[in-house]
């Protein structure tokens, strides 16, 4: 293989793909007085969108609008935060900010529009976009100028549509894949909200056969207390060792880390209460709600004796007669409404473990129901989760096929 040939390619195609200049393909065009076109916003992920559907009140002055420039299907628009996400591609016809610059081909014939949306998208080219992105920082937009000295390489019209009807399909399938992940989320959230008292209410919506006593009144403390984390000092941290679980890399339902910091493994008999097992329960303190969603999660087997860091807790359960899995969903509900509520601090928020000990809610004390509830998100969980790995998959045989597919 050279340079010339990508690693993968599709059975028919043998010939050597060429180089031209950005300025060789593409053309900038700027057709204006169109006002009577609805108006589209260029988004990182979805290309050009109405604007209607940004979700942001965006208020423009209706005069201007005879100097937005035309957007058709097909065409690409270099916007401000291109050197972030890449150009956007449009499927839809309006008008858009003057500030952008449109580009069409300059022989349609010999390009498709399907392949150019994933080099102009890739990886690889917001990367070389660096060459030509001086003064982003003061606003402006890349030039067509500067756009148009970079080198492309590109096949015959033929190999160009099979490699963008290829991966118009691959994006289909991790739309469908998202959607479904957003419905069985949306599920779970409204079974949330039925399957546990709601205000005024002793008894939730929505109970399994067989059940019928009221939720008894407790407060938090007498089940649950919260043990905080330490302050390690950073002059301790080594290369490789034990991995700190800090309030930040808690999620809704997920630790991660871009990059663990970690402490010598005799910290664990020096700090043996600060100790995280497999599935102890963990919240954030700090900022303990990001997207609407509460910092709490399950210790994966991955950081099973890892060390619990400061803003953040771990839950310790006060009897036995209590279910585990339960008590998740238990505490998922009732520790947002509490945040809600009660969290200290407008623009830090965070949570007050004395107030906490003081929140009272409603459980069953029927263990059988509290499991019956429990093997319920359980297996909901279980499911979102499968459809999550899926995605991730196709999203990883993406990333790796436009490596191998393109130059």
């Amino acid at each position: 293989m050279n340079n010339e040939i990508p690693k993968i390619r599709f059975k028919g195609f043998d010939t050597e793909w060429v180089q031209f200049r950005a300025g060789d393909i593409f053309k900038s065009i700027s057709d204006k007085n169109h006002e009577n076109l609805p108006v589209l916003s260029a988004t990182q992920d979805k290309g050009m969108v109405y604007r209607d559907e940004v979700g942001i009140n965006i208020t423009y002055d209706e005069k201007s609008k005879k100097n937005y420039k035309r957007v058709t299907p097909n065409q690409f628009v270099i916007h401000l935060r291109s050197f972030q996400g890449g150009f956007a591609y449009s499927d839809k016809e309006g008008i858009t900010s003057p500030a952008y610059t449109i580009l069409d081909f300059k022989k349609k014939d010999e390009n498709s529009p399907l392949f150019w949306k994933e080099v102009l998208r890739s990886s690889s080219f917001i990367k070389r976009l660096e060459t030509v992105t001086y003064g982003i920082r003061d606003g402006r937009s890349i030039s067509y100028s500067d756009f148009s000295t970079l080198n492309f390489y590109s096949s015959t019209i033929k190999e160009q549509q099979k490699i963008g009807v290829f991966f118009k399909q691959l994006d289909d399938t991790i739309d469908l894949q998202k959607k479904t992940i957003g419905q069985y989320k949306k599920y779970k959230k409204m079974m949330l909200l039925k399957m546990f008292p709601q205000q005024c209410e002793s008894v939730p919506e929505v109970r399994f056969s067989g059940f019928d006593k009221i939720w008894e009144r407790v407060v938090f403390s007498d089940l649950f207390k919260v043990s905080s984390g330490y302050a390690f000092k950073k002059s301790n941290y080594v290369e490789k060792g034990t991995p700190i679980v800090n309030g930040e890399s808690i999620q809704h339902g997920e630790i991660f880390s871009n990059a663990w910091n970690y402490l010598p493994e005799d910290f664990l008999e020096k700090y043996e209460s600060f100790i995280l097992k497999t599935n102890d329960i963990v919240l954030g303190l700090n900022r303990p709600i990001t997207n609407n969603q509460l910092k709490i999660a399950r210790v994966p087997e991955s950081l099973n004796n890892s060390l619990l860091y400061q803003r953040a807790g771990k839950i310790i359960f006060k009897t036995e007669n209590i279910d585990k899995e339960f008590s998740y969903q238990l505490l998922e509900n009732e520790i947002f409404r509490f945040v809600l509520k009660e969290a200290v601090g407008s623009d830090q928020p965070f949570i007050s473990t004395t107030k906490l000990d003081k929140w009272s809610f409603l459980y069953p004390t029927d263990l059988n129901e509290q499991q019956k509830i429990g093997d319920f998100f359980k297996e909901l969980n279980a499911t979102i989760g499968l459809h999550e790995k899926k995605l991730a998959n196709y999203q990883q045989l993406k990333k790796t096929l436009l490596q191998k597919m393109f130059i």
